[in-house]
């Protein structure tokens, strides 16, 4: 978990009305294991994490160091 407290982007993908997915690069913290992600009100990606969808938070450690990592 050492590269989640260094590191403060990730992707968060949801999905459209239409199913197909949407990314978005977000930053965020990840605090006692829960993700705390930066939003803005009047996006998608606000009201489908509010609605209780299905998200996704992919974060990508540097390859170099420990590879890829998913939370």
């Amino acid at each position: 978990m050492t590269a989640l407290t260094d590191r403060h982007q990730a992707v968060l993908i949801t999905l459209r009305k239409d199913g197909t997915p949407q990314s978005s690069n977000i930053a965020f913290v990840l605090a006692d294991g829960i993700a705390r992600v930066s939003v803005t009100d009047d996006r998608a990606k606000t009201r489908s994490i509010e609605a209780g969808e299905v998200v996704v938070v992919r974060h990508a450690a540097p390859s170099a160091s420990l590879g890829d990592e998913s939370i």
